[in-house]
């Protein structure tokens, strides 16, 4: 009796604890080269994901469409977006994901979650160099094992993330954002309430940030660094790392692009390089993704 419950508790303990250590959460390739940490240099699309304030300290029109991988059957991202940050006093975003992930295993049984998110971004500068921006977010999830539909699994929610952003003319700037700050104790595993403080520091050429996001659910936080690097204006090159003190994961992450005015192109990824043995499962540990941006001024 004691083997069999020892058993039990392997099989459902490795499941249960990853889910809060990792949000349902996006990250395009420039984001996703630079470990997240954006919070307080973000603009443009990426501001939707990391802090909708950043929408509103920059001008330009742009479609943005982003597809992630791990090239092993466990995550695929499929990812379009719009801002238009010129039109008006209030600068406005919107998204669509669709994204399938494997996020754990009961035994030799896979755990599946895939579905869908929308987000809409609005943000307005305050005084000079100081905005606030909202996101609203409606995601629909679905749940597998083994390719299986759960009839009882998954979630749907309806969620807000709160940002504010100070750009100084210094090139230093500071953030502070709220995530996911409607309750639901169905979707908590996926949607956990968290903060996240950003200070960094840019040029025309080089640019430099740390970041901190807060679980309120698990306690504990998240800690990135991400720098990036203008070659000619043209050709930018970004690396950045992570540490999760609630798995003590550590993860590397770096990419590179091509821009001008008109274009982008950008490529990212991510690997985790150290996990928690309790943490330890063939899930997501790599991320690649690809994107492809148009710019209309």
């Amino acid at each position: 009796m004691r083997k069999l419950v020892a058993t039990l508790a392997l099989m459902v303990v490795p499941v249960a604890l990853p889910e809060q250590a990792r949000a349902q959460s996006f990250e395009g390739a420039r984001l996703l080269s630079l470990a997240e940490a954006q919070r307080a240099l973000t603009s443009g699309n990426d501001s939707i994901y990391v802090n909708p304030a950043g929408l509103a300290l920059s001008k330009f029109y742009a479609l943005e469409a982003n597809y992630g991988d791990n090239f092993e059957g466990g995550l695929r991202r499929v990812n379009v977006s719009l801002v238009d940050s010129q039109a008006g006093p209030v600068a406005g975003g919107i998204s669509y994901l669709n994204s399938s992930e494997i996020r754990g295993y009961i035994g030799a049984v896979e755990r599946r979650l895939y579905g869908h998110r929308f987000d809409l971004a609005l943000a307005a500068a305050v005084v000079e160099g100081l905005s606030i921006g909202v996101t609203g977010r409606y995601v629909t999830f679905e749940e597998s094992r083994d390719d299986v539909e759960l009839e009882d699994g998954g979630f749907a929610k309806f969620d807000v993330d709160i940002g504010l952003q100070y750009r100084l003319q210094s090139g230093f700037a500071f953030a502070a954002v709220a995530y996911n700050l409607i309750p639901d104790d169905e979707a908590k595993p996926y949607t956990p309430r968290s903060y996240g403080l950003g200070v960094g520091w840019a040029n025309d050429t080089f640019s430099l940030e740390t970041d901190m996001r807060y679980n309120l659910e698990n306690g504990k936080a998240r800690f990135q660094l991400g720098a990036s690097v203008t070659l000619g204006d043209i050709f930018p090159i970004r690396a950045g790392g992570a540490y999760d003190r609630f798995d003590d994961s550590w993860d590397v992450a770096f990419g590179a692009g091509v821009q001008s005015k008109e274009f982008g192109l950008d490529v990212g990824y991510r690997q985790q390089v150290a996990v928690a043995a309790a943490f330890e499962q063939p899930t997501t540990p790599r991320v690649f993704t690809v994107a492809l941006r148009l710019l209309f001024l």
